[in-house]
């Protein structure tokens, strides 16, 4: 039976396994704050929230919050190592981090000792976060999931978006809370080169060959989203890259 630490990896640092630190509770990142735009009427009740107008969804700031941890004495000869070695590895330093408890997603940002105190018998830090708003999957759609760092009881796998096809073939994404714009690639070694179209909500563009394709107004989200892909002759190798991210 596998011990849970409630550790944090941050970069290639582990909490405990480098670092021995133990939470004083178990780790998780706060929500970030939403982006509100209210505009006060003169003359008239209440007042009016376009906070939406913009992009026609909702907006959020950074996640901002603290991580504290206790100090194991026993393995550390002093403080003062400690202090230097988590300091100077993870102070002002931008990178990602990855929660034990949640492993298939990542927190990208930055992180900052913020305090420090030093008991008789115990010693605390914490340890300040500002990351980007949403948890990312530990990988894209199109690339293979990692025998490590998954995690059989809780994780998803994700079937690759990458897919040999002649004629038509059609793909379904699953969106998650963030709106992200898939990338679409197709290459074909057949000649004539094919022409590869792609239809989405009733919308139909045409496929560069050996080229990214991004068509920024195909921003998804929650829900099952269709893409029906049609070559008017030889084989595609496609690769759609979707990374999505959760709340």
């Amino acid at each position: 039976m596998r011990i849970v630490y409630h550790s944090i990896t941050f970069g290639n640092k582990n909490t405990w396994d480098d670092w021995h630190l133990i939470p004083t509770s178990r780790p998780y990142m706060e929500l970030p704050e939403i982006k509100t735009n209210i505009i006060d009427i003169p003359g008239a009740y209440g007042s009016l929230d376009i906070s939406e107008s913009l992009v026609g969804h909702i907006l959020y700031e950074n996640r901002q919050g603290s991580l504290e941890f206790y100090i194991d004495h026993e393995y550390w000869k002093s403080w003062v190592d400690t202090f230097h070695t988590i300091a100077s590895y993870l102070h002002g330093q931008r990178m990602k981090c990855i929660l034990e408890d949640d492993p298939g997603y990542y927190y990208d940002g930055r992180f900052t000792v913020s305090k420090w105190s030093s008991e008789e018998s115990y010693s605390k830090i914490t340890i300040d976060y500002d990351v980007y708003p949403f948890k990312k999957e530990l990988t894209e759609r199109s690339e293979p999931w990692l025998w490590d760092p998954f995690d059989f009881e809780e994780g998803i796998i994700h079937e690759g978006y990458s897919k040999s096809f002649t004629g038509t073939y059609i793909l379904t994404i699953d969106g998650t809370d963030e709106y992200i714009v898939p990338t679409f690639y197709c290459a074909s070694s057949f000649v004539p080169a094919p022409t590869v179209t792609v239809e989405y909500n009733g919308v139909t563009k045409t496929l560069e060959l050996g080229k990214t394709n991004i068509f920024p107004e195909w921003s998804i989200s929650n829900g099952s989203h269709k893409f029906k892909f049609v070559t008017d002759g030889g084989h595609c190798d496609l690769t759609v890259h979707y990374q999505g991210g959760l709340l």
